[in-house]
């Protein structure tokens, strides 16, 4: 990195004043209650002055009908640019009077409140005061007039709000376009790096110290990284050579000593057991080497042309030797077209890890169900079994590499490979992996592979 230190935190005091758009936010919210404070505040003084009006008059008159209608329209003359109605409720045994814009409490039945104005609407206020005979009258006004000079305001002040918050905004973006095109920078070189065995390197002219301290950061992560990887890969190496060899010899070794003592039940039973641990075994490193091969960005992917179809029979001996040993029957279902394009062995063993997953935990006597249905876009492999379920929280973590779910009483804990490793296959392949709850217990676990080419190989 080249160029003069400069502080990043010093250009944005210098640009931006801190906090003006919640100021303006702030500043205008204000204005606003203000405003209609003020517009309420003018038609309550208005609904107020009607009522005193109506009671001095009413009080000084011989309060009949007649004197109501004239007192009415007199006030009505006086302010013609609202619309008034009044109510009286003389008591007992009496007549509510209405007149003017009685339409404004018009199927109205509540009564207005006494000295304190309220709402009946937008646009309509009204209130109430008690007279010395015992009754009460109530006035309603319809101030359309007010209201609409309210919106008028608060349209002049939000559009200077507005206007102030554009400014600030346009600031803040001339602002962070300089900070995100460093951060952007940073991000591109960072993202052309040929990869871990490469040198890391990023040349950016004239950075703040902040930014310098990033790439500083980055490039000491990725030294450790890198270091990290190394070893990973040495170790997964060395035990894959020193593992599979002894794991095979253990199964050929069983195999050989079941021939030999095939007239004894309990030596079978037990060497048989050895034989089934011995391929568990040497699933889980082929699992493993698999899981580390797939998160490798320089392994090459091997496409072929093959049928699902057929690659299955040529190994369904051994997953019906599975399902035997697990006291379950496997059947099988297929139809359509299931030929695809794709790596072969990255599928098989992700079926291969579906059917075995579903064994491990499908009740003794059921059956587990395996399905292969193929059309012109995908090939679907659904594994159907009547294990205990899966809870719901558990669905997608489970296909977490490592992730090992709870086995229950009498369950020996798996390695959390073998379904990470299907979901990196319906990854490769373009489709989806998914478990979901069967109807009647247990579960379905679904894999759809696209016939439209792997990804970023098609």
């Amino acid at each position: 990195m080249t160029g003069r230190r400069w502080s990043l935190a010093r250009r944005l005091r210098a640009t931006l004043t801190v906090g003006t758009t919640g100021i303006v936010i702030v500043v205008g919210a204000i204005n606003f209650w203000l405003l209609e404070q003020a517009v309420e505040g003018e038609i309550a003084a208005l609904v107020r002055e009607e009522l005193e009006e109506f009671k001095a008059n009413w009080e000084n008159g011989p309060r009949t009908r007649d004197h109501y209608v004239a007192v009415v329209e007199e006030l009505q003359r006086e302010h013609p640019d609202v619309a008034l109605a009044f109510r009286i409720d003389p008591g007992a045994n009496a007549e509510i009077f209405t007149l003017g814009a009685a339409r404004l409490v018009e199927n109205e039945s509540r009564r207005a409140p006494i000295d304190v104005v309220g709402s009946l609407g937008r646009a309509v206020r009204w209130s109430g005061r008690d007279l010395e005979d015992g009754a009460s009258v109530e006035c309603a006004i319809e101030a359309k007039e007010q209201i609409e000079r309210l919106q008028r305001l608060e349209f002049a002040v939000g559009g200077v709000t507005l206007g102030a918050a554009l400014l600030a905004l346009l600031v803040g973006e001339l602002l962070a376009r300089r900070i995100t095109g460093m951060l952007a920078s940073v991000a591109q070189s960072v993202g052309a790096q040929p990869g871990l065995r490469e040198p890391f390197a990023i040349t950016l002219p004239d950075p703040p110290n902040e930014i310098r301290e990033v790439v500083e950061a980055l490039r000491a992560l990725v030294e450790r990284a890198r270091s990290e990887d190394a070893r990973t890969r040495l170790l997964i190496s060395g035990l894959a050579h020193e593992l599979r060899a002894p794991i095979q010899n253990l199964v050929l070794e069983s195999e050989v000593a079941m021939l030999e003592h095939d007239d004894d039940p309990v030596f079978r039973d037990y060497a048989g057991r050895q034989m089934d641990l011995g391929r568990e075994l040497g699933d889980a490193v082929d699992n493993l080497v698999s899981l580390c091969r797939s998160e490798d960005p320089t392994s090459e992917v091997k496409v072929e042309r093959f049928d699902l179809g057929t690659e299955l029979d040529l190994r369904k001996q051994r997953l019906r030797a599975y399902a035997e040993r697990a006291g379950a029957q496997l059947v099988v279902r297929r139809s359509g077209d299931l030929v695809l394009d794709g790596d072969r062995e990255t599928v098989m063993r992700a079926v291969r890890n579906l059917v075995a997953n579903a064994l491990e935990w499908t009740r003794t006597g059921t059956d587990v169900e395996l399905e292969l249905v193929g059309d012109s876009t995908a090939v679907t492999v659904r594994v159907l079994d009547r294990g205990p379920g899966i809870p719901a929280k558990d669905l997608e973590r489970a296909f977490q590499p490592f992730t090992r779910l709870d086995q229950g009483p009498g369950r020996r804990a798996g390695y959390g490979l073998g379904l990470s490793l299907v979901r990196r296959a319906a990854e490769l392949h373009g489709g989806d992996a998914r478990l979901e709850p069967r109807e009647g217990g247990g579960t379905v676990a679904t894999l759809v592979l696209s016939k439209r080419g792997m990804k970023g190989l098609s």
